[in-house]
């Protein structure tokens, strides 16, 4: 008799932790301290079995809580570039990204790091990157004029690579940035 009925309690016990990994002992065995607090405002049965775990509160994913900021497009794509730039690399992979802005027709801004009017937008976009003096940047400027780095040429140009998978291959991994949902946007569509 209550061997039996222990035994059963216990085998219920097991299968609530597989069920929702968490155990359920101290309100199938009451003991002299304090009973948890009920897990929502529904009575439980009079025998106090604990609710089945569709009753019970499920966090939302942390996903949820990016929801809003994903929502929020950026409004300007802005190129940080310097006329003088005296490394090779850096002239180099700078003409590049213009040449590729230019080709897939993509509307942004450019800032001059030269440019002495330009020197105090220059040094806030360096505080963002935490890049100083290496140029090509990109960034992304929102409605209410905050900006996020996005990131230097290498960036720019795994972008551009990850554009020319297969389209079964992007649907498959939509975390994948391509030059479309990137910069989709900014790209104009009027011929010049």
């Amino acid at each position: 008799g209550a061997s039996h009925n222990h035994s059963e309690i216990d085998k219920r016990n097991i299968s609530q932790i597989e069920e929702t990994g968490e155990d359920q002992s101290k309100v199938l065995h009451p003991s002299t301290t304090q009973p948890p607090a009920p897990r929502n405002l529904e009575k439980s049965s009079s025998d106090d079995r604990p609710l089945p775990p569709k009753h019970q509160q499920i966090p939302l994913p942390s996903i949820m809580n990016k929801t809003s900021e994903s929502l929020i497009q950026p409004t300007k794509l802005v190129v940080l570039i310097s006329n003088g730039v005296s490394d090779r690399t850096q002239a180099a992979n700078q003409t590049r990204a213009l040449i590729l802005l230019a080709a897939k027709k993509t509307v942004y801004e450019t800032v001059d790091g030269m440019d002495p009017s330009q020197k105090e937008r220059r040094n806030a976009l360096f505080g963002i990157s935490g890049v100083r003096g290496n140029y090509p940047q990109f960034f992304f400027e929102y409605v209410d004029r905050s900006v996020r780095f996005i990131g230097q040429w290498e960036t720019i140009e795994m972008i551009n690579d990850s554009s020319g998978l297969p389209a079964e291959f992007l649907i498959l991994n939509p975390e994948i940035q391509t030059w479309d949902n990137m910069f989709g946007r900014f790209t104009s569509t009027l011929d010049s």
